[in-house]
């Protein structure tokens, strides 16, 4: 009996006491630095073969027309909703660069290159 307390001499006290020692040698509590206080990992693309994906997608910007094209589009149809779309965004109030750009009296769509489908260009004579 020790300190009031019926202990039998089964060995599972000692068994115990292995474990804890077990136990501590290779588990501890480690504190790691947080996710965000590190640079954030990059996750490779399952669909990537290794190759550049823009490799098939045209050069930024497409090249630019001839004065002959320039002059044979002048003299066709203006284009009013283009116009229309650059007061629209030199308005804005987002950026004082919008708000600088120069005002423009007319505006012609140039026509889509291939390649460049959904992309709109336009030429634009601007006020004096």
């Amino acid at each position: 009996m020790q300190n009031g307390l019926d202990v039998s001499d089964d060995g599972y006290e000692e068994d115990d006491e292995e474990e804890d020692e077990e136990a501590d040698d290779g588990l501890s509590l480690r504190r790691f630095t947080s996710a965000t206080a590190q640079p954030p990992r990059m996750i490779e693309d399952e669909d990537s073969d290794g190759e550049d994906e823009n490799e098939n997608e045209p050069v930024s910007p497409p090249p630019l027309p001839t004065d002959m094209e320039l002059q044979t589009i002048t003299e066709g149809p203006e284009s009013e909703d283009l116009a229309g779309l650059y007061q629209h965004v030199k308005g804005c109030p987002c950026s004082a660069e919008h708000q600088n750009a120069p005002g423009i009296t007319r505006a012609w769509e140039l026509p889509q290159k291939p390649g460049y489908e959904g992309k709109r260009l336009a030429v634009v004579e601007v006020a004096a």
